[in-house]
């Protein structure tokens, strides 16, 4: 079976997404919008696909080639000169029978093979798939003559049928398309129906997406990655390739001394792990997730890292987490196997075999050293999320090793991605990855202010009480802002980091000030509901999560101004980078606690923000396109 895949479109209404790449390598959750088709038409049963390529065609070839490795027969036609959908299949060589064609830039869910046999057993020379759209109008409707009304329809509802694209076609219809004009789709029907040929329809009822708008895009990229296995087949035959690793070495940091090579760990040898995994099938991977716990609370780190093993665990990978963590309680991870050493998962999961591994936060560097050595044991590509700011890694030369070796590293902003860049780091292994609210249930901020008798405006710190998070300068912040706005209430909830935080806030004892340490996932949600402004005056940080929380629940934020605090925080937009010290931070508290309008306008402006750049299918976006990077550069297919 042969299908016909017209993938020379620029994109261009895309904009930054197609900047450098074709539309059609546009990634949807790791996997290009063409493989994702080509996969699905493998499974179908086609053998033979013809490409039609034109702008930036060279990395649609660099990045398929022959087709072997989806189990395919790729060729390609190239035009030079653009004429519209339809003239392409004028190049098309070799083609003798029924085809299918359609448009590189579609997600959905058709039955190729069904939509082939329809075809055949129409006898038409072309079919078209068809979807029905129904509307609802806002408004009734009249049917007017002259003055006179003589019908009335109360908000109908209409439907019509629409192209979906896709099409099957016979070699005979090329003769209907002119030579060195435009033509496209919409024309080759309408000339095939003036000489009276039939042109048959299919109505499918599946999913479908044209993805021609950065709209178009996020929904399908949300839906993509709600449920991959909708949408993907398994690869063709790509069998592992043999290997027979040696001894783990320690990791080099540069700097003359070695760390943790777990090649010992546990007095149980790691050294021949089994053959060198590629794994080229992204859905069957088995995958590594290591990272450290802070004890008291769980840091945004951690809650990155529980949320990436839900993730896998929900696509059906085989995922082992290498911690000392306990995951919060609304993440769904019942089941997944939890070793605190590399000699513990030895041990307790013996077949277990890591096709990936995934390490997080570098303020924790024992779990991430252990995951490179286990990568390098295992021939797998290393992904980290260093997650921390540079200031607080315990083990700075470590940790720039570790961010030179891996294979994918993953940065929260554009200033974290320099830094990375500046280690050494290889460029095109620097991804950004977003940012996503990790909050539980639905707020009820009057209960929180109830419960905790508060009465005025409250400011929110949530955070380690740790010099560098600013809880000082908070407490410091009080009576600075008491002078002006004597009813402002001071909320603060996090885990002690500091021995002398005790001490701290006994020293500023008031009944505006409530600590309330740690509290549950429900309390947190209630209590950036409930806050007028939160405020985390950091003077090291790379993006905190609950900046992302606060907008999510249309609160304006107050963030020191440490590194890279510009591109997180949009001062003046929706919120304040101030210096972090007690009279600017006061200063910023007063002007927002003062003008009611300007806060909800920030609010506003955040909350927007956090719909349209952050969110967990956007997380699993990156990662899933990071990890399918690092995997084809391992076997030297990666294309840019």
């Amino acid at each position: 079976m042969h299908a016909i895949l017209l993938v020379g479109g620029k994109g261009t209404r895309l904009g930054r997404y197609t900047e450098h790449r074709p539309k059609a390598l546009v990634e949807l959750g790791g996997y290009s919008m063409l493989e994702i088709i080509l996969r699905q038409l493998r499974a179908a049963g086609f053998v033979r696909v013809t490409l039609c390529i034109s702008h930036l065609g060279h990395m649609i070839r660099d990045e398929f080639g022959d087709g072997r490795e989806l189990g395919l027969a790729l060729d390609y036609a190239t035009d030079e000169s653009p004429l519209g959908t339809a003239a392409p299949l004028l190049l098309v060589p070799g083609w003798t029978g029924p085809a299918v064609v359609m448009n590189g830039d579609l997600l959905t869910t058709i039955d190729f093979a069904g939509l082939l046999r329809a075809h055949r057993e129409s006898g038409s020379p072309l079919t078209v798939a068809t979807q029905c759209r129904r509307q609802e109008s806002s408004v009734g409707l009249l049917r007017v003559h002259g003055d006179r009304i003589t019908a009335v329809w109360e908000k109908p509802v209409v439907e019509w049928n629409i192209s979906a694209g896709i099409y099957v076609a016979d070699p005979v219809v090329r003769k209907y398309i002119p030579l060195g004009t435009p033509a496209d789709m919409p024309g080759l029907i309408t000339a095939l129906i003036e000489h009276g040929e039939q042109v048959r329809g299919h109505p499918f009822s599946g999913a479908w997406h044209d993805i021609g708008t950065p709209g178009d895009y996020e929904l399908a990229l949300a839906e993509f990655c709600e449920d991959p296995g909708r949408y993907l087949a398994p690869r063709g035959p790509d069998g592992p390739s043999p290997g027979d690793p040696g001894p783990a070495d320690a990791i080099d940091t540069g700097d003359g001394r070695a760390r943790l090579d777990v090649s010992s760990l546990g007095g149980r040898s790691l050294a021949t792990p089994g053959p060198r995994v590629l794994a080229r099938d992204r859905l069957a991977e088995a995958v590594l997730v290591a990272f450290g716990s802070y004890q008291r609370g769980i840091s945004g780190a951690e809650r990155m890292a529980w949320r990436t093993v839900e993730w896998l665990r929900r696509q059906g990978r085989s995922v082992v987490v290498l911690t000392d963590s306990a995951p919060p309680s609304i993440m769904d991870v019942a089941g997944v196997p939890v070793v605190g050493s590399p000699a513990e998962m030895a041990s307790a999961r013996p077949g277990f075999r890591p096709a990936l591994v995934h390490a997080f936060d570098l303020a924790k560097p024992e779990p991430v050293a252990a995951a490179a050595q286990l990568a390098a044991a295992y021939h797998a590509p290393l992904a980290l999320t260093p997650a921390s700011a540079q200031d607080v890694w315990q083990d700075p030369a470590l940790g720039r090793a570790v961010c030179r070796q891996a294979d994918v590293v993953f940065a929260l902003t554009s200033m974290e991605a320099e830094q990375f860049r500046g280690m050494g780091v290889p460029p095109e292994r620097v991804r950004l990855v977003p940012h996503a609210s990790d909050l539980a249930g639905t707020a009820d901020p009057g209960r929180f202010r109830r419960l905790h008798a508060i009465s005025g405006p409250s400011v929110l710190f949530m955070g380690r009480r740790t010099a560098l998070k600013g809880y000082q300068v908070v407490l410091q912040a009080t009576r600075l802002v008491w002078r002006h706005r004597p009813e402002t209430e001071f909320v603060f909830i996090g885990p002690d980091s500091d021995a002398d935080a005790t001490a701290v806030f006994a020293a500023h004892g008031d009944r505006r000030v409530h600590d309330l340490r740690v509290v549950d996932e429900q309390t947190k949600h209630d209590a950036i509901a409930a806050c007028a402004v939160l405020c985390l005056p950091s003077s090291a940080d790379v993006f905190p999560l609950v900046f992302v929380e606060a907008w999510s629940c249309g609160k304006p934020v107050i963030s020191g101004d440490f590194a890279g605090a510009g591109n997180v925080v949009r001062d003046g937009v929706d919120g304040l980078v101030v210096p972090p010290a007690p009279g600017p931070v006061a200063e910023a508290l007063v002007s927002l606690l003062a003008d009611d309008t300007r806060r909800a306008a920030m609010g506003r402006a955040g909350q927007s923000r956090a719909r349209a750049e952050f969110g967990w299918h956007r997380v699993a976006a990156a990662y899933e396109a990071g990890y399918a990077w690092a995997m084809r550069a391992r076997s030297g297919t990666a294309a840019g």
